[in-house]
């Protein structure tokens, strides 16, 4: 054929082909390269089709001879212009050899948008690939749809990622029952503690208490100071001082909560002081800082207390009720993804990221005679 070849003016693309295929039985995989891009070469000056086998037999040889980045620039080829799903598939695959996230993740959603992508382990690695690049609702969106469309099936991992997704899009209420699930199903500490979080995040510190304690018994928690130091928060807004102070004091065998846990331990040791000494003030009868003489209200509750004090509901006392601070709100930041070494498959706990409450107390008042 190539003695042939050597006689011809204008051979056009097809003899070249016939060549690559002929190389492609001997193996020879670098004059695959050579002819079937010569073919490709000579139908697009000459205005011909190019036949999609060519494009394959390039993507082969390029594959077996490691050369992925060339893969690449095939598979680019062949996903624009025959779309086909396992084209846009491959192409997201050897994005993710290289190293380039985000071309993987637009490849992804494009072969998501057109309907290609059809099994759960697509779906899953879709998801975790818009937590990875910090867009998590779209990774609940992923899996909300897979669930009603009946290709994901229910399963702890499931609700871990769905429940992540939400807590990751400040979706809090969206996440409680899919983590909740999760926990319950797998009953591991790690989730639980994410359970308790998120009641925290929306001050709804009954219900943390609950989980927060489980994840606590769990024993599996690598750093249970934090799920002490949120239980000790919990116990503490729900008016459970001697529970709040015995988590707070499991808290300060830790080392890196040891200083918050102090300055809650004295804070809930101040906050007792002063209701005590409200109680004392108020003696019998039930009263409000409207009746107090003036810039005593203030001594007494605080500033955020004296501007809420007449309509706060205050705490109950054989006496009757007493005035209370309204308690403070605590900065909760945002959650921040770890990194990871390539691919989708990052390791657990990158994907999956504890929220970082700052465990700082309000400045307390104190009664003065």
């Amino acid at each position: 054929m190539n003695k042939w070849l050597a006689y011809q003016e204008n051979p056009g693309p097809t003899p070249y082909s016939f060549l690559a295929q002929a190389y492609y039985g001997l193996e020879d995989y670098k004059n695959i390269i050579v002819n079937a891009q010569k073919a490709i070469d000579i139908a697009q000056e000459q205005g011909l089709e190019v036949k999609e086998n060519w494009w394959l037999l390039l993507r082969l040889a390029y594959f077996e001879l490691g050369d992925m980045k060339k893969v690449g620039e095939v598979l680019e080829t062949l996903a624009v212009n025959y779309d086909k799903p396992e084209y846009w598939l491959q192409l997201a695959g050897v994005y993710s050899e290289l190293g380039e996230e985000k071309k993987q993740l637009a490849a992804m959603e494009v072969a998501y948008r057109r309907g290609y992508i059809t099994t759960e382990n697509n779906l899953q690695n879709l998801a975790q690939l818009y937590l990875y690049h910090e867009v998590p609702i779209k990774a609940a969106w992923v899996i909300e749809k897979g669930l009603k469309d009946g290709i994901i099936e229910k399963s702890a991992k499931i609700h871990e990622l769905l429940g992540q997704a939400y807590l990751n899009a400040q979706e809090m209420e969206k996440a409680k029952k899919p983590l909740e699930l999760a926990a319950e199903e797998k009953d591991d500490g790690d989730i639980w503690m994410r359970v308790g979080q998120v009641y925290a995040q929306l001050e709804q510190w009954k219900q943390a208490i609950d989980p927060l304690q489980k994840a606590i018994d769990s024993k599996d928690l690598k750093e249970p100071g934090y799920a002490y130091m949120l239980l000790g928060m919990a116990n503490f807004y729900t008016d459970q001082f001697d529970k709040a102070k015995k988590a707070f004091h499991k808290a300060r065998e830790f080392k890196y909560t040891q200083k918050s846990a102090r300055q809650w331990i004295r804070f809930v040791d101040e906050e007792v002081k002063r209701r005590k000494q409200l109680t004392a003030y108020y003696g019998g009868g039930q009263q409000s800082c409207e009746a107090l003489p003036a810039g005593l209200c203030q001594r007494l509750v605080g500033d955020a207390g004296a501007e809420r004090a007449s309509s706060h509901a205050g705490y109950a006392t054989g006496a009757g009720t007493v005035p209370c601070r309204q308690p403070p709100r605590i900065h909760r930041p945002r959650p921040r993804l770890g990194q990871r070494d390539n691919g989708i498959h990052a390791e657990r706990n990158e994907l999956f990221p504890a929220l970082e409450p700052v465990f700082e107390p309000p400045v307390t008042a104190s009664v003065r005679g």
